[in-house]
């Protein structure tokens, strides 16, 4: 199917006035006018209501469905599902654009800067980022998936012109060839800022990604000082999004909440009922504890169990490190099993939070130096990452 310009501009217009709702950086909207989603998006797939515990999909291309109903799925302002791996979980998708859009307001590309992406995909973001800089030769591109990358070069070419490096990689090692880059952008998760990015951002450089582990995320704005050199930054809260995790060519392990189950009953570590006003779920869920209570434990899971009506059975916490585990049980005796020492160590970091005035994510700042990363507030300091092994 040969879609005209004229017959794709409404609903591309529709698209960029949705994301006008979010920004007002004129040079990302008149980038999104340029590089039309489509171009990059052909065939995709939409969940399918139907029973089974693995993810079930519709195949969505223009020789499947109506050109309307295409169109109108391609632009709409929604993350858009374009591979399936062989487990039937999603491997690789087309961004949602407003988020995108956010992400690169903050990272706030100028004409002539050079600019690395982790995570290619379908190429659409490359060719916003060609835009941006004004030379397709300014941006380099890195993506695990070979296929991916052959699929996006010709995509990319079409659509911005030659000149973009295109390569095929581990993006977790950044791109030494090109650097030092200006500004670093990842489309893919990781639990920290891989430290090759750090060293690859030059000076007055910024970098974007979505941090994430099994228990919290956030989006990570890094910068490194023009003069001194040091690595600052901080959690964005104007940008709400998560990515798939990046990793070696080995693929995702899917819902590893189903391993934190326990086998046996776990004993109680309260001899009375739950008490709720003490430790509220509501906290023990928020996000901002979560995040206090990941600087304490890195290597935390957690799953919520539901009940058919969707409401909260039972919440679990597994500290992969020490293997100690927690579970708020809400079904008839509402109570809390598990390992003393982490219940302990729970009750402790509950009433350093408290006593720091239950501070949000976004009041901690970001830093790192040659060998940590790390996250600051008031006169503490919790490391998260160490240079060659957490």
């Amino acid at each position: 199917m040969v879609v005209q310009k004229q017959q794709i501009n409404p609903y591309n217009d529709h698209l960029v006035q949705k994301i006008a709702q979010f920004i007002e950086h004129e040079p990302i909207l008149r980038a999104f006018v340029l590089a039309p989603r489509h171009l990059f998006v052909h065939e995709f797939f939409l969940p399918a209501n139907a029973p089974g515990q693995l993810p079930q999909w519709r195949r969505v291309s223009p020789q499947l469905v109506s050109e309307d109903e295409w169109l109108q799925q391609v632009y709409t302002n929604q993350p858009l599902i374009t591979r399936i791996a062989e487990d039937g979980y999603a491997s690789s998708s087309s961004s949602k654009p407003s988020i995108m859009a956010l992400m690169l307001q903050v990272l706030q590309v100028s004409p002539g800067q050079r600019v690395l992406e982790i995570g290619t995909g379908t190429g659409w973001n490359a060719a916003l980022l060609s835009n941006l800089a004004e030379n397709a030769a300014l941006v380099t591109t890195i993506d695990i998936d070979p296929s991916l990358i052959a699929e996006a070069e010709s995509r990319i070419t079409s659509v911005v012109g030659p000149g973009m490096t295109i390569v095929t990689g581990d993006g977790r090692e950044g791109y030494q060839p090109n650097a030092p880059f200006d500004r670093i952008i990842a489309t893919g998760s990781y639990p920290y800022i891989p430290f090759a990015w750090l060293d690859q951002l030059g000076p007055g450089g910024r970098l974007v990604m979505n941090c994430k582990t099994p228990y919290v995320s956030m989006m990570l704005l890094a910068c490194r000082d023009s003069v001194t050199g040091e690595i600052n930054g901080n959690i964005l809260d104007t940008v709400q999004g998560e990515f798939m995790q990046l990793h070696d060519g080995t693929g995702i392990v899917h819902n590893p909440g189903r391993k934190i189950y326990p086998a046996n009953k776990m004993d109680p570590v309260i001899d009375s009922d739950w008490d709720q006003d003490r430790w509220p779920f509501d906290l023990i869920t928020n996000a901002h504890f979560q995040f206090f209570l990941w600087l304490h434990f890195p290597q935390m899971h957690a799953h919520l169990i539901t009940r058919k009506d969707k409401s909260s059975a039972f919440y679990y916490l597994h500290d992969k490190q020490t293997d100690w585990k927690i579970q708020f049980n809400f079904v008839g005796h509402n109570d809390i099993r598990g390992s003393q020492p982490l219940w302990r160590e729970l009750q402790d970091i509950l009433e350093y939070y408290r006593a720091l005035d239950y501070p949000v994510r976004e009041a901690f700042t970001f830093g790192a130096d040659q060998y940590q990363q790390y996250f600051m507030y008031a006169d503490a300091r919790w490391n998260i990452a160490c240079r060659g092994g957490r």
